[in-house]
Order: C-alpha cells, then structure tokens, then sequence
C-alpha cells in the first residue's frame, strides 16, 4: 500500500507528471522498525542524506508496483486530456485520479 501513497502523493504533491510518477523510486518505512527500506535505483545521494537524519537503510529489491491513470476532465470525459503512467515494474494496483488541473 504504501507503493500507492507515494505515488499518489508524489503527482499531487510535488507535480510530477503522472506519465513519470510510476517509474520513482521507492521506499518504505515500516513502523515499530528502525529500518528504511529503499530501491537500488534510488540516487545515493538521496540515501546518503537518509543516512545522516538517522535513518538506517537496507536495500529492497522492489517496493510495490502502481500504475496510474488520469482524466483531467473526469469520466465520461469530453476532451482527450488524459495520461498513464505504467509502472515498468510489471504489474500492481492502479490509482486513478478524478479532477480538474
């Protein structure tokens, strides 16, 4: 689940295109656990300031998978402003934002 909240978050959030969003790094901090787990595709240089807040870090292969699909106009929609984003993990859980701009 958490594959999809950041995601999620990271369209919303921080603007990142939802054709580009499902193809970010992950991580995942599970609580009670003093370990972040991150993807091997995550910049060092992202761990490495992890590191010095505090976090422990280990290494996971992959930390979920999640496609997402956006119709800026909602269903059923009027124009064909739309977008994917195919998490090029394979397969997971899709997310599907409703809205305006």
């Amino acid at each position: 689940m958490s594959s999809v909240i950041q995601t999620a978050l990271d369209h919303w959030e921080l603007r990142i295109p939802i054709e580009e969003v499902t193809e970010r790094p992950r991580s995942h901090y599970a609580g009670g656990s003093a370990i972040l787990y991150l993807e091997p595709s995550t910049p060092s240089d992202v761990a490495e300031a992890l590191r010095r807040r505090g976090y422990q870090i280990a290494q996971a292969e992959s930390i979920g998978t999640a496609s997402a699909f956006r119709c800026v106009e909602g269903l059923p929609r009027s124009s064909i402003q739309f977008g994917v984003g195919r998490d090029p993990r394979i397969r997971g859980l899709m997310m599907f934002e409703f809205g305006s701009n």
